[in-house]
């Protein structure tokens, strides 16, 4: 009899189980579609909000989740004619982890976005609001969960009055938005600065096409100083010599940076320390410092100053400030997914191929694109180590300054600045690009994961 107990008892669990590893995982985050009012009124806008209310002791992010999460984000699924605005992301917390900060909601928090109601909706009807929600919920571990919401309100004509069960929500949602600056004095100084920086900018530009070649006052339009620019023969060596440097420079500063950023994210603490000072003291340190030690050390080593001299100045100097790129993502770089990869039976190479190296090509591509603009317009360095060899650009830009300043020399002015805001434009899109492509990806694999 004691047998057939036994055997009932190990059955009853055993079922408990089954029913519990077929249960849904929990939720962290409550989600809801809600209204200001108590309609939508044709031709205005209607303010909804998705209102996450999150357990205790877990969050989620804001729009700039910082060193890590991703933000919630909203898929709407409207009637024709109805448009929703992006959300008007309330004030967030700061959320140290560790020492990664991130920034994100914990509790009550409501996610407003305003929904356009075209007028020519008619009074009477009934409009369904659909949504798709996603958003990454932390605490000591991330789960990333998803809700599909539908809200329905009637259409009405006339003023809409605000929906009682939740007025005190949104009074404390607009207590919580930004608020705009009250002082103006801020903005002003803002502008002055901006001000001083483009204005010369914008007088070369505009002196690259005048026709006076002593530019004592304009004297019409022309583009013959481009013309011009580009079939003098200096500047068009100066300007290759320039790319040769840049392009060499800027792969020997990514070489440095990468391999030093993967070594001193194991080192102990004191080599990290040390490391550290080595690489803000090239920061630190003026340029013309810098380079006249090199110039003496090239001359006390025999090394032949000239193009190689020159290279290698500017990659001493610009890898640190690739290191800093390469050093930040390293801190976001979880250990964990390199860990994963190799319980997975990932060789270290494969690991560091597939896992770290993607996850640091967005700082690499910034920070090479960044390495090369500087190396672009250097003069100091250049100038200590250039030797007999040919001048790169800038170099070549100042000795035709020390004679005049023409119309030509604003020209080649006006290709380098557009040079380098492209470059500087293209590292920045590709750092937020390929870092949101990433987050994406990571999100779509955890979302598969968790759902099974």
């Amino acid at each position: 009899m004691r047998f057939l107990v036994s055997v009932a008892a190990a059955l009853l669990v055993g079922l408990g189980s089954l029913g519990a590893a077929a249960a849904p995982p929990a939720r962290h985050v409550a989600a809801e579609l809600i209204a200001e009012a108590q309609w939508a009124v044709p031709g205005q806008t209607l303010q909804v909000a998705l209102r996450e209310t999150i357990t205790p002791g877990w969050h989620t992010y804001w729009r700039n989740p910082g060193d890590a999460g991703v933000p919630t984000m909203i898929e709407w699924h409207l009637p024709a004619g109805l448009a929703a605005g992006p959300i008007d992301w309330p004030t967030p917390s700061r959320l140290a982890e560790g020492p990664l900060v991130s920034y994100g909601y914990q509790g009550t928090v409501l996610l407003p976005v305003a929904i356009t109601v075209p007028a020519g909706l008619a009074p009477g009807t009934d409009v369904a609001l659909e949504a798709h929600a996603s958003w990454l919920v932390c605490a000591e571990i991330c789960v990333p969960e998803e809700a599909d919401l539908t809200l329905a309100l009637p259409v009405r004509a006339g003023p809409a009055p605000a929906d009682p069960n939740q007025a005190a929500a949104f009074a404390a949602l607009r207590a919580a938005l930004p608020a705009a600056n009250p002082f103006p004095v801020s903005a002003v100084l803002s502008a002055l600065v901006i001000a001083f920086l483009w204005i010369p900018l914008v007088a070369v530009l505009i002196g690259s096409f005048d026709s006076n070649a002593l530019l004592t006052g304009w004297s019409g339009g022309t583009s013959h100083w481009y013309k011009q620019a580009l079939t003098d023969p200096n500047v068009r060596l100066g300007f290759e010599t320039t790319l040769i440097i840049a392009v060499l420079s800027a792969m020997i500063s990514l070489a440095v940076a990468v391999s030093g950023g993967l070594w001193w994210r194991r080192a102990p603490r004191r080599a990290r320390a040390f490391y550290d000072g080595l690489v803000y003291a090239r920061i630190v340190v003026p340029e013309v410092v810098f380079a006249s030690a090199l110039f003496f050390l090239f001359l006390k080593i025999h090394f032949a100053l000239g193009l190689p001299a020159i290279v290698v100045g500017h990659a001493v100097l610009n890898s640190a400030y690739s290191t800093l790129i390469i050093q930040a993502r390293l801190m976001a770089l979880d250990p964990a997914l390199e860990e994963a990869a190799a319980d997975l039976g990932a060789t270290p190479w494969r690991a560091f191929r597939r896992v770290t190296l993607i996850t640091l090509m967005p700082a690499i591509i910034a920070a090479g694109l960044l390495a090369f603009t500087f190396s672009l317009d250097d003069v100091v360095t250049s100038y200590f180590l250039q030797g007999t060899s040919q001048s790169p650009l800038p170099i070549v830009l100042l000795g035709m300054i020390r004679f005049r300043i023409t119309p030509e020399i604003n020209a080649v002015g006006v290709f380098v600045m557009f040079l380098t805001v492209a470059l500087m434009t293209l590292a920045v899109g590709a750092f937020t690009t390929v870092g949101r492509l990433g987050r994406s990806g990571r999100r779509s694999r955890l979302l598969g994961l968790y759902q099974g």
